[in-house]
């Protein structure tokens, strides 16, 4: 048996081997450093990444790990704000109060944006799936600062690249 084979079964098996290797690759590591930390050559590496399924599964590490970090975020993102608040009153200069106050409303005006665009964005889904499947739907839905509108005619609307289009 080879070192490297003897490796990775005295570390539990090939299967080991792969979900280390999928693991480094999640993580951000080159496949070359992803196998010398997993124990496996880069020839194995090289068969395991082309296996079915291994794709996936450091799609779905790499969705644990990111996971994780934004877990880790959250749970600091209490701390930090009730430190902001608390700066806001307690802060001993003007400037830090200011300072803490303006990011507070920073903070808040925009956590309040984006929760306005994802409803107005909902919102376009949900018409958009309304209108599949039926046959050409002259309805036109236009964006304003306030709310989404729909109207029953057809308008020649400005095109991204500045042509216009019926």
């Amino acid at each position: 048996m080879s070192p490297a084979r003897r490796n990775t079964a005295e570390r539990g098996g090939p299967q080991r081997g792969t979900d280390a290797l999928a693991l480094g690759v999640a993580s951000g590591l080159t496949l070359k450093d992803a196998a010398a930390r997993a124990g496996l050559t880069q020839r194995t590496a090289e068969r395991r990444r082309a296996e079915p399924g291994f794709e996936d599964r450091v799609q779905s590490l790499r969705d644990r790990v990111i996971d994780t970090a934004i877990g880790l975020l959250a749970q600091g993102a209490a701390d930090a704000a009730r430190e902001l608040r608390r700066l806001t009153t307690g802060a001993r200069s003007e400037h830090a109060r200011r300072a803490a106050a303006m990011g507070l409303l920073e903070i808040l005006l925009r956590h309040t944006s984006e929760d306005a665009l994802d409803r107005r964005i909902a919102d376009l889904e949900r018409l958009a799936a309304e209108a599949v499947g039926s046959p050409r739907d002259s309805r036109v839905v236009t964006l304003d600062d306030e709310s989404l509108a729909t109207t029953g005619e057809m308008v020649e609307v400005e095109s991204v690249n500045g042509t216009e289009e019926e």
